[in-house]
């Protein structure tokens, strides 16, 4: 089978390829304690920690979180461990199992990866409507730069769903004068689509970097052309 002929390859970086690969299909179908196997038997520790790391995400693909985890032990380096890690939480996020999602990126020993996780893991809980459960894991958020683009996520989600007020005053606690401005194009486009016109053209006008403000109306005058108000949106 596959195996045995990855096996008879005498090279030893082209024998770690092939069964690198043939661990990501083995995990693919299901067939985990066969991939552990195979990885267990990968002779350069990169080449292994890729195929361990291929392991626990399907096994966390397939909700058994617990021997994702398990796996994860058995990765000698740090940088590989972290991916699998942030792997695992983000399935935990989308199952709905936030608190463990949350407990498990706090083992990732990068701070960065640990707030990229968990900006995933808000943006996540944010698209399923759980507003609150995305706000209270951007607290966990170390790195500025990662909380900013949370933040931005969950405000677009909340003008989403019409959730303008409070879309708001996320935006507001947006640190970064970018982000927050990107935040607010979208809060206006969202609220253009829903016909408040008057609502959209008011937090256009709280953008104070020109540029953003331009971009901001012509998603204003888009929805109005489209709701035939063809005369105000040329006024724009």
């Amino acid at each position: 089978d596959a195996i045995n002929v990855a096996g008879s390859i005498s090279r030893n970086s082209d024998k770690a390829w092939a069964l690198s690969n043939i661990v990501v299909e083995l995990a693919k179908a299901g067939q985990f304690d066969k991939a552990l196997n195979v990885a267990g038997s990968i002779y350069y520790n990169s080449d292994k920690a890729k195929a361990l790391i291929n392991i626990a995400s399907e096994l966390a693909k397939a909700g058994q979180f617990d021997k994702a985890v398990n796996v994860v032990g058995f990765i000698s380096d740090y940088y590989s461990k972290a991916w699998a890690l942030i792997n695992i939480a983000s399935e935990l996020a989308k199952a709905g199992q936030l608190d463990k999602a949350v407990n498990i990126a706090g083992y990732i020993s990068f701070d960065y990866f640990k707030a990229w996780a968990l900006r995933y893991i808000a943006s996540e809980l944010a698209e399923a409507g759980r507003f609150d459960d995305a706000l209270n894991t951007t607290r966990f958020i170390s790195d500025d730069s990662e909380k900013a683009w949370a933040l931005r996520n969950i405000a677009s989600e909340l003008a989403k769903a019409g959730q303008f007020n409070k879309a708001l005053t996320v935006a507001g606690s947006i640190s970064d004068d970018d982000d927050k401005a990107d935040t607010l194009i979208n809060i206006a486009s969202e609220l253009a689509k829903a016909r408040q016109f008057d609502k959209a053209f008011d937090v256009a006008g709280s953008i104070s970097d020109d540029y953003y403000k331009a971009l901001a109306l012509i998603n204003i005058a888009s929805e109005l052309a489209k709701a035939g108000q063809t005369q105000k949106a040329l006024q724009i």
